[in-house]
């Protein structure tokens, strides 16, 4: 039964925040599998991490239950991060050689990256809900866990796995061999770095105030919410002025009215927000999402040397524009 709960409550934290790092992209339909074999993969990833710390090293728990945090301080605080980043950072790496196109800028790296994150999380998150959680206290213990860790917290993991998704397909776009290696091991350091001074904040704050590692954990964890909604109005503004500017130029090329671009824009935010409930998507929500999707290909065109591919999806997504354009007015 406990099993069973814990399953079912990693679950329930993965899925939301995959549907996140699915909006965040537009709500691509046409990607769910892809979000689903990436997260996937982060599962099998960070179940195999886990057994690999507790069977495989010798030190084993100490790795992943912060509830010991303070009987072993230098392998909390610097090698399990090292494992742990490192064995997610594998992961995100072989997803990247078998799609290199969906790594084609920062965010969409950072979003797979995230993804794979929250798969690599599930698999842990079973560990702590039933050891640290239902084994101690129970059901109530499980539920405390949940939001503590789960729920509060969870970003944290998410947003390290993000980080080094960037930092991949920002380095993959480096001219140079030597430039791509020191990029990426660059940015593995700092994500590194910043697991650490996670670790040590934990150790800080729960013996100055004679917390349980758990408790400092969700403290300094609600940190990367703070995080993470920073780096999510960057993005959406960075998507603003693209589709702005995507407007602006189908207007001078005359088959968009500047009428039409005016409701567009006013629209956007509201549109926007709409897409995390797909039911609630109406006909002008579609033309936003498909004038954001064509302003991001004008920009991965302008920036790589793709060429055919990019054009052939800019003429398909002008296709179905084209014909939802002149019923725009009627959709306000």
């Amino acid at each position: 039964m406990g099993v069973l709960l814990s399953i079912l409550f990693a679950a329930l934290v993965a899925g939301l925040f995959v549907w996140f790092f699915h909006w965040l992209e537009r709500y691509r339909r046409e990607w769910i599998y892809l979000f689903g074999c990436v997260f996937g993969w982060g599962v099998v990833s960070g179940a195999f991490a886990t057994l690999f710390l507790a069977l495989a090293v010798p030190w084993g728990m100490a790795f992943h239950l912060e509830s010991e945090a303070f009987e072993v301080p230098r392998r909390f605080l610097f090698l399990a991060p090292a494992v742990e980043e490192g064995l997610k950072a594998l992961a995100i790496l072989a997803v990247m050689l078998m799609f290199r196109r969906e790594f084609s800028y920062l965010p969409e790296g950072m979003v797979y990256g995230g993804v794979i994150a929250a798969g690599f999380a599930a698999s842990q998150n079973v560990f702590y809900f039933y050891h640290a959680g239902y084994l101690e206290g129970g059901l109530v213990g499980l539920l405390a866990i949940f939001v503590q860790r789960g729920l509060l917290g969870g970003f944290t993991a998410v947003l390290c796995g993000a980080g080094i998704g960037a930092g991949l397909a920002w380095a993959q776009r480096r001219p140079k061999r030597w430039q791509r290696w020191h990029t990426a091991i660059t940015l593995w350091t700092g994500v590194y770095l910043c697991h650490i001074l996670r670790n040590g904040l934990v150790l800080v704050i729960g013996r100055e105030f004679g917390w349980k590692p758990l408790t400092a954990g969700t403290l300094v964890d609600l940190a990367a919410w703070l995080v993470a909604g920073a780096l999510v109005l960057g993005l959406l503004r960075g998507e603003y002025r693209r589709f702005l500017d995507c407007l602006r130029r189908e207007v001078e090329e005359g088959w968009l009215k500047p009428e039409q671009a005016e409701l567009l824009k006013r629209q956007f935010w509201r549109a926007r927000l709409r897409m995390i409930f797909p039911l609630w998507q109406d006909r002008t929500c579609r033309v936003i999402f498909l004038f954001s999707e064509l302003a991001q290909q004008q920009v991965v065109a302008a920036e790589t040397a793709r060429g055919v591919g990019g054009h052939n999806i800019s003429q398909r997504l002008h296709q179905e524009l084209v014909k939802l354009v002149s019923q725009l007015p009627q959709a306000s």
